[in-house]
């Protein structure tokens, strides 16, 4: 079990890294959002990495889903969200309300129950 916590870890946390690498290409791609706005993010470097970790962590899901029950592995793909507000707090410095922490203490409380 210990193996599949860990691949599923990593995949979630492709898919964080991928988040943020979206958020920064938004934010650096200045305009209304139009065709242009979106033709100029694929030649957007965060864009493009933010692709290629979707990609990765795309893969990486096939083979945890194909590998193990449905059941078990798609609950822990909510550590996606804990990693998420992480990013949020550390990389963009957002705030973080008391009730957010404690519904990520949830998630990851859930995600313990659902892997043992």
């Amino acid at each position: 079990m210990w193996a599949l916590i860990g691949i599923t870890l990593l995949q979630c946390l492709l898919l964080s890294t991928g988040q943020v690498l979206l958020k920064r290409a938004l934010l650096q791609n200045e305009g209304e959002f139009s065709f242009m706005y979106v033709t100029r993010l694929f030649a957007n470097g965060w864009f493009i990495g933010h692709m290629a970790m979707y990609v990765v962590a795309s893969v990486l899901w096939w083979f945890i889903v194909k590998r193990y029950p449905l059941s078990v592995v798609y609950p822990l793909a909510s550590f996606s969200y804990v990693f998420g507000v992480l990013a949020a707090v550390f990389v963009f410095h957002e705030q973080v309300s008391m009730l957010r922490w404690i519904g990520l203490a949830l998630v990851v409380i859930g995600c313990c129950l659902i892997a043992k």
